[in-house]
């Protein structure tokens, strides 16, 4: 058998052979060989099927004698495929893969169809692989008492002090000559009468109150802050220390 026409485009399959004529030698018959459609290929040669493209690759058109890589940023699980499908936000992905990689901790892609992520920046983090956004790393408070001295106004016990007349003291006598009365007195023989009295006067102390201030330790209800910062690598938000409990209302 003579073939006159060897299909040499690698894009064609054989379809079906017819041999030549024993009776008349001379006579030729052409082969027919059809296109591997789309999704397919062929490498060439006298092959009777067409081979599906494997996952990662593609072929969009018809007769190819290779299939195409997917992108970086697409992907193609299945086999014998016409096109790629973009990466979902929070994955990338290199040419020719048949799946996408998600982003890893302290990273993160918004957007679909990329060949990377990005990194969290500053205050934020990502603790989880395949984040779409980096959470921001925020400070926190929580309930606690403080103590205070408070100065209040309270009765106190004292010792006072007051001026009190004494006993009358004579102080100017009088002479007379008959001490028939009361009130007179006298001495050697003479009759005297007070003329004039004083009372004096003296300190006296006494116990009594009055207002004074004190002090006392009071125990109110406040908040403390909770301070928090990311970690290097940007995976985590961890604690850092503890505020002073005061009367905070964040």
């Amino acid at each position: 058998m003579k073939l006159k026409h060897l299909i040499s485009t690698s894009a064609f399959i054989l379809a079906g052979i017819q041999t030549a004529n024993s009776a008349n030698p001379k006579e030729e018959k052409y082969f027919h060989c059809t296109a591997c459609p789309v999704g397919y290929y062929s490498k060439g040669g006298a092959v009777t099927s067409c081979t599906k493209c494997p996952a990662g690759t593609y072929s969009s058109t018809v007769g190819s004698s290779s299939c195409t890589p997917c992108p970086k940023g697409q992907y193609q699980d299945l086999s014998g495929q016409t096109s790629c499908k973009a990466c979902p936000a929070g994955t990338y992905s290199s040419a020719g893969s048949s799946s996408c990689t998600p982003c890893p901790k302290g990273q993160y892609q918004n957007l679909a169809g990329q060949s990377s992520c990005k990194a969290c920046t500053g205050s934020t983090f990502s603790s989880s692989t395949g984040a779409t956004s980096c959470t921001t790393c925020s400070n926190s408070s929580e309930s606690c008492t403080y103590y205070v001295d408070e100065s209040y106004t309270d009765t106190c016990s004292d010792t006072c002090t007051r001026e009190v007349e004494g006993s009358p003291t004579c102080v100017e006598y009088g002479t007379s000559t008959s001490c028939s009365h009361s009130g007179y007195g006298g001495s050697n023989g003479t009759c005297e009468i007070c003329v004039r009295y004083e009372r004096p006067t003296k300190t006296e102390s006494y116990s009594c109150s009055k207002s004074c201030t004190k002090t006392r330790t009071v125990t109110k209800s406040g908040r403390r802050t909770l301070y928090y910062k990311v970690n290097s690598s940007h995976t985590a938000c961890q604690y850092s220390s503890t505020g002073q409990c005061d009367n905070n209302t964040k």
